[in-house]
């Protein structure tokens, strides 16, 4: 895909350079309110690939984890999503996620296929209680031996959901899934002329505590704010977070 790129940075942001960009930092960017149906529907699919793929590009392994509310369930699924998830993160056993929800061709009843970081996860305990919240008593636990299978996999969710429900958000992530900040420390790195290199992203993932990243990405700001000054780019302010 052909895009203008930064006239100050040597390296194109994380956002932009790879094939799963959602965003692009160039002035033919339409507002929303001007965009088609087809272009939201486009942008919307581009934005939820792009975060997936971002986040599964740390380490670690994977696992995806099916779950589906009965057809007499009549509570709202992310209320049970959330009650599964404190339970779950209780007994240590799910904390960085990514999920993708969807209708039932009938519309009687709803999946969440969710994409977990993490090597374990007990079967029996995770049906357990997700059937004290639903009163389901099916889930289905898979190994990830593919990312792109992967994302191929939600993207035919995406669609369908979108299809289903247009203007409505059918995808959410936890925010140990990339870390907190990260689109608006890429978009000033940006701007400074300066971009989020891939191992430089790992490395402020890899930073458990959010006291530490906050503190690393107001100093890459600075510095990159004081090079722009110096090679003469116009800066008006120093962005700290």
């Amino acid at each position: 895909m052909e895009r203008k790129s930064n006239n100050y940075s040597p390296y194109l942001p994380i956002l932009d350079s790879n094939s799963v960009s959602g965003r692009r930092v160039n002035e033919e960017r339409k507002p929303w309110w001007l965009l088609t149906e087809e272009e939201k529907r486009e942008r919307k699919f581009k934005r939820a690939y792009q975060r997936f793929m971002l986040g599964v590009g740390m380490p670690g392994e994977y696992r995806v984890l099916t779950l589906t509310t009965p057809e007499s369930f009549g509570g709202d699924i992310h209320t049970a999503w959330r009650k599964f998830l404190k339970r779950m993160r209780r007994r240590g056993l799910i904390r960085e996620y990514y999920i993708v929800k969807e209708w039932n061709k009938k519309h009687t009843c709803q999946h969440l296929h969710v994409v977990l970081r993490l090597d374990y996860i007990g079967y029996r305990v995770a049906r357990q209680q997700w059937k004290a919240v639903t009163g389901a008593v099916w889930i289905h636990v898979d190994k990830v031996n593919s990312i792109k299978g992967m994302a191929c996999y939600l993207a035919k969710y995406l669609i369908k959901a979108y299809d289903d429900e247009p203007g409505r958000r059918s995808y959410w992530y936890a925010y140990e899934w990339i870390y907190r900040k990260w689109c608006g420390f890429s978009k000033e790195m940006f701007k400074l002329g300066e971009s989020i290199t891939n191992c430089e992203h790992e490395l402020i993932h890899g930073l458990t505590d959010l006291k530490q990243r906050i503190d690393y990405m107001n100093w890459r700001l600075i510095g990159a704010t004081l090079h722009a000054i110096r090679v003469g780019l116009p800066v008006t302010e120093l962005v700290q977070f």
